[in-house]
């Protein structure tokens, strides 16, 4: 392959080369083997990052649902109990009305 660059007049072929028994082959495969590790350690705490995002996300998603259902139920039992205020109110009001009315006849003297 050598000799092939310099019949293609590439200046200094032999650097584009290396022989895979040498310490600097050797060492390169190495230093490729160590980068490679690195970028899948990155890529794994990356996608360790993007899961735990993901389960807060859900955790708050969840949360925020737990909250509205939470106050729809004290918000309709509001509602009932207002509803529920709107019934016996007016009853409450005529019961005792009637009470003072039956108790004012009963003070007033009879007509023999």
């Amino acid at each position: 392959l050598i000799d092939w660059a310099r019949a293609a007049e590439i200046e200094n072929p032999e650097q584009y080369f290396l022989d895979p028994a040498s310490d600097a082959s050797q060492q390169a495969f190495k230093q490729k083997q160590e980068a490679q590790e690195k970028a899948a350690q990155a890529q794994q705490t990356l996608l360790d990052q993007a899961l735990g995002l993901e389960r807060l996300r859900v955790s708050i998603e969840k949360r925020q649902d737990e909250m509205e259902l939470q106050f729809k139920y004290w918000s309709d039992n509001l509602k009932s109990e207002i509803e529920e205020a709107k019934i016996v109110g007016p009853a409450a009001v005529d019961l005792e009305l009637a009470r003072q009315h039956n108790g004012q006849a009963d003070d007033t003297p009879k007509a023999d």
